[in-house]
């Protein structure tokens, strides 16, 4: 099978990669050369500093600007490699492990690519509509219906998958639907106080940080998962509210009404500072 070129262009800059026996590799330009200082008959070759993500298969999926702080400031990496070993992320700034999207193929969206196949692909509408279906507690545990990681209409075990046509790791949109449920749930529970609603969605998950129901491990690190449940807390405070109605007979009912609009906005935005230092209930450093 012949070579695939690409090209990726980061920050105006053209770098050449080469895909051969499903391997990517990096074709410098010869005309980017330069002599070494230490022996006059060797040349230094320019590098780019860039974390290049690929599927198995070696087809480049996207890139990320390395940290000032890494060893390695270039690296080849499959999808598996940069969620099991490296657990970086690349959509929540204020997270650990962080490091920002620079280049994204653009054959992404793309249906049928070699690429394309890669992720699931999703709107926050349909995040949104499966969000919104009303289920008991365990249900969302692994692997039962209300884990959208697993489920045939959610993520269905894909690693990957993109919203709004940004890429993300399934299981960062998997906290999604526990978190709007459970505050459905505790906005009921504390009479329309959204404040402690969000505040003890996020212990909760906190509690069941991986996914357990009796035996769970706990979670209170700074990572993506709690930050990706505040996003759904703060969604849910714009989409529901606890509405009191009183009858002739002096009798009240309470339930719990949502409002019209998707609010998109709050699911696809980053947490602030404001928004984390006002209601974190995990470890960060400020």
């Amino acid at each position: 099978m012949s070579a695939k070129e690409y090209i990726i262009t980061v920050k105006s800059k053209k770098y050449t990669f080469k895909l051969e026996n499903n391997k990517l590799e990096y074709c410098p330009d010869k005309k980017e050369e330069k002599k070494s200082t230490t022996d006059k008959n060797e040349k230094d070759i320019v590098i780019p500093n860039i974390i290049v993500v690929t599927r198995k298969t070696g087809e480049p999926l996207f890139a990320l600007e390395p940290d000032k702080k890494d060893s390695n400031q270039f690296e080849i990496l499959t999808a598996q490699q940069l969620y099991d070993i490296k657990k970086i992320q690349w959509f929540e700034p204020l997270a650990d492990n962080y490091r920002e999207l620079i280049w994204l193929n653009e054959k992404t969206l793309e249906p049928n690519s070699d690429v394309y196949v890669a992720y699931k692909h999703f709107t926050w509408n349909q995040i949104i509509e499966f969000s919104l279906v009303d289920r008991l507690s365990v249900s969302f545990a692994s692997g039962f219906r209300g884990d959208w990681k697993k489920s045939s209409k959610g993520a269905d075990g894909y690693l990957l998958v993109t919203v709004g046509e940004k890429p993300y790791w399934a299981d960062a949109i998997g906290q999604i639907p526990y978190s709007v449920d459970t505050m459905r749930d505790y906005i009921m529970k504390y009479k329309g106080n959204k404040y402690k609603a969000i505040k003890k969605t996020i212990i909760t998950g906190i509690k069941h940080g991986d996914g357990g129901v009796f035996f769970a491990k706990e979670d209170s690190s700074n990572g993506y998962d709690n930050y990706m449940i505040l996003r759904a807390c703060l969604w849910s405070c714009l989409k529901f509210e606890y509405v009191t109605t009183k009858h002739l007979n002096m009798f009240e009912t309470h339930e719990i009404k949502e409002n019209a609009g998707n609010f998109e906005y709050k699911l696809s935005s980053p947490i602030t500072k404001v928004d984390r230092d006002k209601y974190a209930q995990w470890e960060y450093k400020k």
